[in-house]
């Protein structure tokens, strides 16, 4: 069984490589372990089969291989799309391009999905259940249904055997990080094991469909109350880690002008309220819907605005909040040295060794944006010039401020849809001073100053007791210094072959002397071969012979693979 994965693997990484060939990425593959693996007719191809493919942009031509590897690596792109700690902006916004749509599975494989789910038959948990497709995807497709109890509800059901698709592609992901560790280091991405874990991580939680029925349970225990927002219930006992249900929203897509006008509701109303709603979630609660696309936002006949869909959600915790808080208020007084700290302050690690220069370069910035009009600053603008800085320095943020930033610019682009004159600043206002007076609150103050105690506290405990842990290993000879030398990789190998070769030179030299000396001594004639060639002189001779013309042969290879 575990061969059979392995020849799997091996022949999905030979997919790989032939995809990276075809849109023109041949030095990762040259300048990596994967070089070993491209086919020989790829290597003899003339470069002008693919000249057509280079008339693309670099960034193009990453987005259209990642489309052609399939629903895995699309999630993956989109994933490291919001980070722009980890890829250029360029690149970011050609995966914001990328689509997971996929045609729908039978609805009798559907069916059996739910009754073994739900071990009950179809139509004793529905009166109804329609056949069509209501929506599909690469984790799974929905359809409209009935509860006994008369409800009209929305059924999720989960691809069959995408879990074993998607982690075997991730096994794969993680061999072609470390195949290609060497180059993605120099290319400055360096923590690409760590990226696959985390996309690993978000991908088991997409599968539990279980989890998105407890975080739309969460947010109906938060927004349960508000008067004009709504959030469908889910049905816990009807729904499992493959199944989901939820209830049915009727409303139309938020930005859709027409159907709003035809429901007698004012677009700018709806505008604002939404706006609301998702500075509420953000900055009160720190538990957020992170796809706020028109498709998941819908308003009701009423004038209710309903959200959908929430497998994907962002969390926030109070002390991120304050400091995202505080990037928004400082740029709005023109204080950069404040605004560089609180953008420190939200990374958990960075490469700025200059904060002066660092302080220089948010103020820019933040004139650049200052001096727009008021409908000619956009938060999608601000966006590019902040995720460039966070680039550039190697700024590592926690997954929600990335989140926020992809919420802001949708929510912008409804806004703006809904009502011109929209402005986002204008509704974060009354949250910036709430948050203010909470972070300066006693409360909070008495809080943190505990916190800083506590801290203080546990180092006058443990710092005599890890000194005498380190005296102690020196006493014994057993302090150790870990050490990375970057680069030296290459000529290692380099060497390792050079050596591999003289000791295979030396073996040669070795069995035609000790032949040679055989030959010299006195050996009785039954034990010769013709013209009077002991016969351990003649295996030695042969086998020199071979060893010699392996070693012709690697040089050749050598040689061929250098030009080449």
């Amino acid at each position: 069984m575990k061969i059979n994965k392995t020849i799997q693997n091996l022949n999905r990484i030979g997919e790989i490589i032939a995809i990276l060939l075809k849109y023109g990425f041949e030095e990762i593959v040259a300048s990596t372990a994967l070089k070993k693996l491209i086919p020989k007719k790829e290597r003899k191809r003339p470069q002008k089969m693919r000249e057509h493919i280079l008339l693309y942009s670099r960034w193009e031509r990453i987005r259209m291989a990642v489309e052609e590897l399939g629903p895995t690596f699309i999630k993956f792109a989109q994933l490291i799309g919001n980070r722009p700690d980890l890829i250029p902006e360029p690149l970011i916004t050609e995966f914001e391009k990328l689509y997971d749509n996929v045609a729908p599975f039978s609805v009798q494989l559907a069916k059996k999905i739910i009754e073994k789910e739900t071990k009950k038959k179809l139509d004793q948990t529905f009166s109804y259940f329609h056949d069509k497709p209501f929506a599909s995807a690469s984790i799974g497709q929905a359809h409209r249904a009935r509860l006994h109890t008369g409800e009209e509800v929305i059924v999720k059901i989960q691809r069959p055997s995408i879990g074993r698709k998607i982690f075997t592609d991730i096994e794969i992901l993680r061999l072609f990080a470390e195949l290609t560790s060497r180059y993605l280091k120099n290319i400055g991405f360096l923590n690409a094991t760590e990226v696959i874990d985390a996309f690993e991580s978000s991908m088991k939680k997409e599968l539990l469909f279980i989890s998105e029925a407890k975080n739309i349970q969460q947010f109906r225990n938060y927004y349960n109350n508000r008067a004009g927002f709504f959030i469908p219930k889910a049905y816990l006992g009807l729904s499992t880690n493959k199944v989901l249900v939820v209830d049915f929203v009727k409303g139309c897509r938020i930005t859709d002008v027409v159907q709003l006008a035809r429901f007698g509701i004012s677009p700018k109303d709806i505008a604002r309220k939404g706006l609301d709603i998702y500075m509420s979630q953000i900055f009160e609660h720190g538990f957020f819907h992170a796809d706020p696309h028109p498709g998941n936002v819908l308003v009701r006949e009423d004038g209710v605005i309903c959200l959908i869909d929430f497998g994907s959600v962002g969390k926030m915790i109070k002390k991120d909040k304050f400091a995202f808080a505080n990037i928004f208020s400082s740029m709005a007084e023109h204080d950069s040295k404040r605004m560089a700290d609180s953008l420190r302050k939200l990374a958990t690690e960075d490469t700025i060794k200059n904060a002066k220069a660092f302080e220089y370069e948010i103020n820019e910035v933040m004139e650049e944006f200052s001096m727009l009009d008021r409908d000619e600053a956009s938060f999608k603008d601000l966006r590019k010039d902040l995720q460039n800085i966070i680039y550039k320095h190697k700024m590592k943020m926690p997954e929600a401020v990335f989140l926020i930033f992809k919420v802001f610019v949708i929510l912008e682009n409804i806004g703006k849809t809904l009502d011109p004159e929209i402005n986002l600043r204008d509704h974060f206002e009354p949250y910036q001073k709430k948050l203010f007076f909470e972070e300066n609150s006693p409360k909070n103050i008495l809080n943190e100053i505990s916190y800083r105690i506590s801290q203080f506290n546990n180092f006058l405990r443990s710092f005599p007791v890890e000194l005498n842990h380190i005296l102690h290993n020196i006493r014994k000879g057993e302090l150790h210094i870990q050490y990375e030398i970057q680069g030296l990789e290459p000529l290692l190998n380099k060497l390792d072959k050079i050596t591999n070769r003289i000791t295979l030179t030396l073996l040669i030299a070795a069995i035609i002397l000790a032949s040679a000396i055989v030959m010299l001594a006195s050996i009785n004639e039954a034990y010769k071969a013709f013209w009077g060639i002991p016969y351990v002189s003649l295996v030695g001779f042969i086998i020199a012979v071979a060893l010699s013309f392996l070693l012709f042969i690697l040089s050749v290879k050598r040689k061929n693979g250098n030009s080449s």
